[in-house]
């Protein structure tokens, strides 16, 4: 018995620390130093400034040497006295037609486009974040709700199954108050399958173990819409035009390509091999010290193929670019208008009597004890109740994740 005692003291005390409160400021700390994919991408980001660096290399020179194997007029084997022969030389290829500086200008604008992925990445999740943390806080709500319902109309069933037995109340009665309490059992599961879907996105992204409880600290942005409705939608697409990475992404393979095709242009252009070399008794004369240079002639290979390549990815990414921008702007089209009709929806709730709400719920309950309404009367009020207190909470939800949205499609924090 005692060790039964401590087991459970132990499991109640393990429960409580499966759980913890976060504040989303405080989700969006843990996600930027946890979060794997980020880690991940900032490794693309890395590797791309290694790439400048080896960009900006010079090609190693190359060294060469000879000696003599055998003097026949000696009969020597590696005669490399000073009556012998040997010979070194030292070549440097140097780079021609900007061919260096299109490679470091690709290689930074390459590191521009990984910082602008990394970038892309950290919005999209970020704002999935955001909607997990804000999903889970208001269908906790409505899950706590439609449990006190639960737990209310359950005592009301167990009297009324009591006095059914008796033949006092009518059977039909018993069960319109089960139907009841089957309908919103089942609305209760599929909230708590939503919500616990909603708490794996958010501990992946935050890289926690245990459940967190998210906590609300300040609201009031959100429902003060005196600021985005002084914007236009015009307005609002340029300001995404100049803040969404996956956009100027676009702008900058732009930019990467016609690099690219440069570069390609230039190395249709032949290099210079340049050197010096040093001959102790082959040459004209003894001890002779020369300068040597090569360059290929450019009769088969002039890069063609390549260049043709290169015009087309730079049309390829153009034509992405005009994708992208159209894409852009019917997306903050759209989020605009959904968010313009959650802020009307929720405008006309603010004008309602919401307040009244759990007064007249447990009035409703009060006099349904005393048997002073019928259950009709009981099972109907109870059903819009319900509907209008889940209806109370769903219009916040979609206000704030549509604001979420359009502070995601802007990659702006307007709220």
């Amino acid at each position: 018995m005692r060790y039964s005692f401590l087991f459970c003291i132990f499991f109640l005390i393990g429960g409580l620390q499966a759980q913890q409160t976060y504040t989303v400021e405080e989700c969006e700390n843990q996600f930027l130093k946890n979060n794997l994919l980020l880690v991940a991408e900032q490794f693309d980001v890395d590797a791309s400034k290694a790439a400048i660096i080896q960009a900006k290399v010079w090609d190693n020179p190359y060294v060469s040497g000879e000696i003599n194997l055998y003097n026949p007029n000696n009969q020597q084997y590696f005669d490399v006295g000073t009556a012998g022969q040997k010979a070194f030389a030292i070549q440097q290829l140097i780079y021609l037609s900007g061919k260096r500086s299109n490679e470091i200008a690709l290689a930074k604008t390459n590191s521009a486009m990984a910082q602008l992925q990394f970038e892309d990445a950290l919005r999209n999740l970020r704002a999935t974040l955001k909607q997990s943390f804000y999903t889970i806080y208001f269908d906790s709500r409505k899950i706590d709700i439609t449990s006190k319902q639960l737990s209310n109309l359950d005592s009301v069933i167990q009297a009324y199954n009591g006095q059914a037995m008796k033949g006092n109340v009518p059977m039909k009665d018993l069960v319109r108050l089960q139907s009841l309490y089957f309908s919103l059992k089942n609305d209760k599961t599929i909230l708590v399958q939503n919500l616990t879907d909603e708490m794996q996105k958010l501990k992946v992204l935050t890289g926690q173990s245990t459940d967190i409880v998210p906590v609300i600290t300040n609201l009031n942005k959100y429902f003060s819409a005196k600021k985005i409705e002084t914007l236009s939608e015009d307005t609002l697409i340029k300001i995404a035009a100049e803040n969404r990475p996956d956009y100027l992404l676009a702008i900058k393979n732009i930019e990467s390509n016609e690099f690219n095709l440069q570069l390609q242009k230039a190395i249709a252009r032949p290099d210079l091999t340049l050197g010096t070399a040093y001959d102790q008794r082959g040459g004209a004369f003894n001890n002779q010290i020369n300068l040597t240079f090569g360059m290929p002639l450019p009769v088969w290979n002039k890069n063609k193929g390549n260049i043709k390549i290169a015009e087309i990815q730079v049309k390829q990414a153009k034509t992405l670019e005009n994708y992208a921008l159209l894409q852009l702007k019917n997306e903050v089209s759209a989020t605009y208008k959904k968010w313009i009709e959650a802020n009307n929806n929720y405008q006309f709730l603010t004008k309602s009597n919401t307040a009244s709400f759990e007064q007249v719920y447990q009035g409703v309950m009060f006099n349904f004890k005393k048997q002073n309404i019928t259950i009709l009367e009981f099972t109907d009020f109870m059903e819009s109740y319900n509907q209008s207190i889940q209806n109370f909470n769903e219009i916040n939800k979609v206000l704030i994740l549509s604001s979420e949205e359009l502070n995601k499609a802007l990659n702006k924090q307007v709220f």
